[in-house]
């Protein structure tokens, strides 16, 4: 087995394992703080809910669209609706990877195929499976963005998440490299653990030996958003008392 400096040296696609973890890590976590009592705008958790939000809303629309102020779909009728709701959500993701065509040349087999790279790269192989998707989207209690009770955690709402990510621009190197190290997780350093170790060693955050990198990335940025709400709820309060 190579030495964690050599391995962090393994070159993954154009970058060193230590160059993408780095940026992960800066994506994620707050580098330096400004001060104690400022709102913390330069986290960088913030400055990404702040790009993505309206890039979700943009997203959102596709789905309202074809709902209309109807709060979820009718089962027995709705199947066309979420099959062009899923169509033109696989189009927005293809055009984050440079597709050009026009929807109306893009075809169910793309939309497949596309959809089938999110269920590689969440680990979550409903994405892959468009059929069962649709099922799920038309038993959805709350399907429209606009009412209260809407699953953020139901597969339609990560599927919009994990566009609305591939779409935010000003991280798109740090997306990209993400998904070169998930795509290349096991399969670097003499065990193929180069990558995993690699990020345990940077982030502090231990994992099972086959803990994916979907679960791993996942849990960083879990780490980022603690962080975040740890500051907030250090910050000033009139109703608190002063640490000083």
């Amino acid at each position: 087995m190579g030495s964690a400096k050599s391995e962090g040296s393994l070159k993954v696609d154009g970058f060193t394992i230590d160059e993408g973890i780095k940026n992960q890590l800066e994506a994620y976590r707050l580098q330096q703080a400004k001060s104690d009592t400022a709102v913390p705008e330069n986290h960088p958790i913030l400055k990404r809910q702040n790009r993505i939000t309206p890039i979700v809303k943009g997203l959102e629309g596709i789905v309202k669209k074809h709902l209309g102020e109807a709060p979820r779909f009718n089962p027995d009728t709705g199947n066309k609706k979420a099959e062009s709701i899923l169509k033109e959500l696989a189009y927005a993701l293809a055009q984050t990877e440079g597709y050009g065509g026009k929807i109306e040349g893009f075809n169910d087999e793309l939309a497949r195929s596309y959809l089938g790279q999110v269920s590689t790269a969440t680990g979550n192989p409903i994405f892959g499976n468009m059929t069962q998707l649709i099922r799920i989207i038309l038993d959805l209690n709350f399907a429209n963005p606009d009412n209260e009770q809407y699953d953020k955690n139901s597969p339609l709402a990560q599927l919009i998440s994990y566009i609305a990510v591939k779409k935010d621009k000003p991280s798109n190197r740090s997306n990209y490299e993400r998904q070169v190290m998930g795509e290349k997780w096991n399969m670097l350093g003499e065990d193929g653990r180069a990558i995993p170790r690699t990020f345990t060693e940077r982030s502090g955050i231990k994992l099972k030996p086959y803990a994916t990198s979907s679960e791993a990335f996942g849990e960083l940025e879990r780490a980022g958003t603690y962080e975040l709400q740890g500051i907030i709820s250090k910050l000033p309060k009139t109703y608190k008392p002063s640490n000083n």
